[in-house]
């Protein structure tokens, strides 16, 4: 059977056999796992269901001459829809690995490590309150939860005691 697949493929497909034979068979009774698009799967199986359906139909109403015809053109037919299939969504999903590499890089260089928290963020945003305002500001309040209502009532805070506005 080796020899077989050996002699019969050409080109690009005797590369991807070549990689496949040189990989190490699992030992027997080991599980072998793989992990495959869930949403590629169901168009597939979808697609042969209802080739199938469509094919037992076809059976029952036409001669057998005519069914071997159309399986026998219908099935490297399949297998061009499966391929077609395949690529698209290989492409897809390239395009969308594409667009998240460069958002994670674009936030990667965009904060550089100078605010690493919303603390660090409203910190910074005090500070440039206070020069500003130009007039002391009350400091921001430890003892709330929550640091956005911190920075509200510190503001109004400000405001009320300044009598500057934001």
């Amino acid at each position: 059977l080796m020899e077989a697949i050996k002699g019969e493929i050409s080109g690009e497909d005797k590369e991807r056999v070549g990689t496949l034979l040189k990989m190490d068979i699992l030992p027997m009774g080991e599980k072998l796992a793989v992990f495959l698009p869930q949403h590629l799967i169901n168009q597939l199986h979808y697609a042969h269901n209802y080739l199938a359906k469509a094919m037992d139909e076809f059976k029952e109403n036409y001669m057998e001459v005519e069914v071997g015809a159309v399986q026998k053109h219908g099935q490297p037919a399949m297998g061009k829809g499966i391929v077609e299939l395949t690529e698209k969504h290989v492409a897809a999903w390239s395009a969308v690995e594409d667009v998240v590499k460069l958002m994670k890089s674009l936030f990667r260089v965009q904060s550089k490590g100078k605010y690493k928290t919303k603390a660090d963020v409203l910190r910074s945003t005090w500070a440039e309150l206070l020069k500003r305002v130009g007039k002391p500001v009350p400091p921001l309040m430890r003892s709330c939860s929550r640091l956005w209502s911190c920075f509200q009532l510190s503001a109004r805070a400000s405001l009320d005691t300044t009598g500057a506005s934001l």
